[in-house]
């Protein structure tokens, strides 16, 4: 037997679009994108970027030399250290 009018919809409780709109309007309370619960660090998302031939045989030289199992991971240690820099200098914790 079909419900008539379809199946209700999911809506949050009442209240609840103002409970939320009120505690993220708190003052002083900053969220990164980053910083939301739905980001996962074991998502990888593919970049594909031009970069100079001699800085990548750098990063080939010291993957050569033991600095990291392989170049994906290097080049996410040195990005990972590159902006956790710039975080700071801007007053962030990463």
């Amino acid at each position: 037997m079909a419900i008539k009018g379809g199946l209700p919809k999911n809506s949050p409780p009442p209240g609840r679009q103002e409970r939320d709109a009120f505690i993220s309007g708190a003052p002083g309370k900053t969220t990164y994108p980053w910083q939301d619960p739905r980001v996962r660090s074991d998502v990888m998302v593919q970049v594909n970027v031009k970069q100079p031939e001699d800085l990548m045989l750098q990063i080939d030289w010291l993957v050569n030399q033991g600095e990291a199992k392989n170049k994906r991971q290097l080049i996410e240690d040195l990005l990972r250290e590159g902006a956790a820099s710039r975080l700071r200098r801007r007053g962030i914790k990463d």
